[in-house]
């Protein structure tokens, strides 16, 4: 017979393997590097071989495939604390709500902060025309591909990776929070394998890991990189832009209304960061017996951070609503007041418009011609108005509804194209 040993002489567990923060195991930091190194290698031979021969599979199931399953397999293979290693909460709703425009003024500044780079280190062409391909959505199964693939799919598999294990399990070590925030943000720059876009995916993944810690909630960074991404494709799909700059910087009324919302929204998530953290209780000193049987069982939550007064959640909650309206608001009505802008638009509707006419119908060709150049020219001189350009596009996007353009509706769009150029030689006369 065996004698069975008691709690007290109960074996530790293997040296390595995993850490006890708040009474709830999570991996350590050399598995969390481990993962890393082995999703940059799946990352790479998978998206080498589906991205060139099928780049939508490779879209869609990439980073999937890459990134999300060995993660959650290293989770559970390592029987971690699924919850907190994951960081998976449910986050407030004010959380959510500032993560709008917070989401909307970074993708400005990292536009702006690319813009910069590309004057010292310059992106090359090939990839340049690479990434714009990926990224173009003309149909809309382009675009449920893309947005499945680029601003959920990418945002989800990446977030749990980075923000969720790793980050998670760096903040254990020696390098604390702050040393886990900006490790991880390095990675996550360094898996994209664009250097010229270093400083920017720095910059979102400082912020990301802002918000992963002051939430405890995967699902603001998951958005918050959601949205980035999502604005990328609108950029250039919708507004033919790659970048906001012209050339270099960015707008003013843009710009400025972006760098304060950032800042605003940002020291938001800080003040809930350094308040969390200060919150926390210390992690009980380790046993040199190893850490108690009832540890491994149960997993209570982590206490409540902040308790809010209902009349303070309703005015987080307002200035959230406000202040995305107000960046959504400027962002769109200025891009839509600038020439450069809406200079692509009206090319591409020119364009369209002479591709749907037979080689025969060259007198109604050279009428195109000549009232999109008159257009241009008031575009230029920056006298369109937002009601004229989108009433427009309006008529321009009935008569591709369809997928077939008929002279009718080249009448059509030709005659918004006139009223808005009188009106023009009207006002000058005057």
């Amino acid at each position: 017979m065996v004698a069975s040993r008691s709690p007290a002489t109960e074996a530790p567990p293997l040296a390595g393997t995993m850490v006890t923060t708040n009474r709830l195991r999570v991996p350590t930091p050399s598995w969390a590097l481990l993962l890393f190194l082995t999703t940059l290698i799946l990352n790479t031979v998978i998206n080498s071989l589906l991205l060139v021969k099928q780049p939508d599979l490779g879209i869609l199931f990439g980073e999937l495939l890459a990134i999300l399953v060995p993660t959650v397999l290293a989770v559970v293979a390592l029987r971690a604390d699924v919850r907190t290693t994951l960081r998976l909460r449910l986050p407030s709703a004010a959380d959510c709500l500032l993560a709008v425009p917070l989401a909307v003024s970074l993708a400005v500044l990292n536009d702006q902060l690319s813009n910069l780079t590309s004057l010292v280190f310059p992106i090359p062409e090939a990839l340049r025309q690479e990434i714009a391909r990926l990224l173009e959505a003309e149909t809309a199964y382009q675009w449920m591909v893309r947005i499945l693939g680029l601003a959920v799919g990418a945002a989800v598999s990446e977030e749990l990776l980075f923000r969720g294990f790793m980050q998670t399990s760096l903040e254990g070590s020696p390098l604390g929070r702050t040393g886990a925030i900006l490790l991880t943000s390095f990675l996550f720059a360094a898996m994209h394998f664009i250097p010229q876009g270093i400083a920017s995916y720095t910059l979102a993944g400082v912020v990301l890991g802002i918000t992963a810690m002051a939430t405890e909630s995967i699902l603001i960074p998951i958005l918050i990189h959601g949205l980035n991404n999502a604005s990328a494709l609108v950029l250039l799909n919708v507004a033919g832009l790659e970048s906001l700059g012209q050339p270099v910087w960015i707008p003013p009324q843009i710009l400025i209304p972006a760098v304060l919302i950032f800042a605003i929204t940002l020291t938001y998530y800080v003040k809930r960061a350094s308040e969390h953290e200060s919150a926390a209780p210390a992690p009980a000193p380790p046993s040199p017996q190893g850490p108690p049987p009832e540890r491994f069982v149960s997993t209570p939550p982590l206490a409540p951070v902040l308790k809010r007064k209902t009349l303070g959640w309703l005015a987080v909650g307002c200035a959230a609503i406000g202040g995305a309206l107000v960046v959504f608001g400027l962002f769109f009505v200025s891009l839509l007041y600038s020439p450069e802008v809406r200079r692509q638009p009206i090319h591409d509707i020119q364009a369209v418009l002479l591709d749907a006419l037979p080689p025969s119908q060259t007198r109604l060709a050279s009428r195109i011609n000549q009232e999109f150049d008159a257009l241009m020219d008031v575009n230029e001189s920056g006298r369109i108005s937002l009601s004229q350009f989108l009433r427009l596009m309006w008529v321009y996007g009935e008569a591709r509804s369809d997928g077939i353009i008929s002279e009718e509706e080249i009448e059509a769009i030709l005659s918004q194209v006139r009223l808005i150029t009188r009106a023009d030689s009207e006002v000058r006369h005057l």
